[in-house]
């Protein structure tokens, strides 16, 4: 079994997007979405794991609902380490 991982939990910052680049709009689709379709194609992946911030969990599954996408991932959130001072 080979597994792909794809942390896609920035925020664009870098970008001054309101809108992390992994969302941007690529020919139709967010940029992350033409990532999952390419790896999807591929006979050696038996699964796609996708990790983004929790504050965007809700826009993915909406976009995914708008878009009718319906590639098979698996959808992890960030999860971010507690600080110690």
């Amino acid at each position: 079994m080979n597994f792909v991982i794809i942390v896609a939990a920035g925020t664009g910052s870098r970008m001054n997007s309101d809108l992390p680049k992994q969302f941007l709009d690529l020919n139709g689709l967010p940029v992350i979405m033409h990532t999952i379709d390419h790896f999807h194609q591929s006979s050696d992946i038996s699964e796609i794991i996708l990790v983004i911030s929790k504050e965007m969990e809700k826009f993915w599954i909406d976009l995914c609902s708008m878009l009718q996408y319906s590639t098979p991932v698996h959808l992890t959130l960030e999860v971010k380490p507690a600080l110690k001072v």
